[in-house]
Parts: C-alpha cells; sequence; structure tokens
C-alpha cells in the first residue's frame, strides 16, 4: 500500500508540474501546441466522430455479448 501511494503522489506531482507549465505557456513553441491551434476545430471534429465510432462499437458489443453470455449462463 505504501508502494501505491508513492507512485500516486509522484504522478500527482508530475501531473500538477505538467499542468502548470502548460498554464504559463511553456509549450507553446512546440509543435504540436502550434499544430493544435491551427487546426483545432479539426481536432475536435475528429475527437467527436472517434467517440462516436468508440461508443458505436461498445453498443454493438454489448449487444451481442450480453444475450450470449446471458444464454451461456442458463444453459446447463
Amino acid at each position: 500500500a505504501q508502494g501505491h501511494r508513492a507512485k500516486l503522489a509522484a504522478l500527482l506531482v508530475l501531473g500538477a508540474g505538467f499542468v502548470l507549465l502548460a498554464g504559463f505557456g511553456r509549450f507553446d513553441g512546440l509543435s504540436l501546441a502550434v499544430e493544435y491551434r491551427a487546426r483545432a476545430d479539426q481536432v475536435w471534429a475528429a475527437l467527436g466522430r472517434h467517440l462516436w465510432l468508440s461508443l458505436a462499437a461498445l453498443a454493438l458489443s454489448l449487444a451481442v455479448a450480453v444475450p450470449l453470455a446471458w444464454l451461456a449462463f442458463r444453459s446447463p
């Protein structure tokens, strides 16, 4: 338990440091940030498509898996 707490604390400190650096604009010159600013609308559109496709695939898989699991559970 102690090792997990230390890992979690280190992760939180690193995450907070990353957020602070980003908040102060330290990453503004990175090509990824520049590209995002130039194509933010396309990024959000692609993210929306990705989430829609992921949710559709999850729904289809559940539509198949749940009845099959129920049948497998019920059969002797």
